[in-house]
């Protein structure tokens, strides 16, 4: 019986570490990390919204960043932090 216990255990910790480390994306970034002018089309644009997540993804050696918004919005800006369009939802 302790022996089953034990494996039962050993299964759910290995089950319930690999959808923690399944929920990071490795592409994620702190919001401090966005170019500044990214914030600031937010905040112009969407004043009563606050950046949840951010991501800077490469795509053809082109780097853009993408940001989904606490209204579960996504937006993408190029490099420079220039708006481009929405994000995947």
């Amino acid at each position: 019986m302790s022996r089953l216990l034990l494996i039962l255990a050993l299964v759910f910790s290995v089950s319930f570490g690999m959808t923690a480390c399944g929920e990071a994306n490795e592409n994620d970034i702190d919001v401090s990390e966005l170019p500044q002018s990214v914030v600031t089309y937010v905040t112009q644009n969407y004043p009563s919204a606050t950046i949840e997540e951010a991501e800077k993804q490469e795509d053809d050696g082109q780097i853009y960043y993408e940001v989904e918004l606490n209204t579960g919005e996504e937006l993408l800006f190029d490099a420079t932090g220039m708006y481009v369009g929405t994000g995947e939802s």
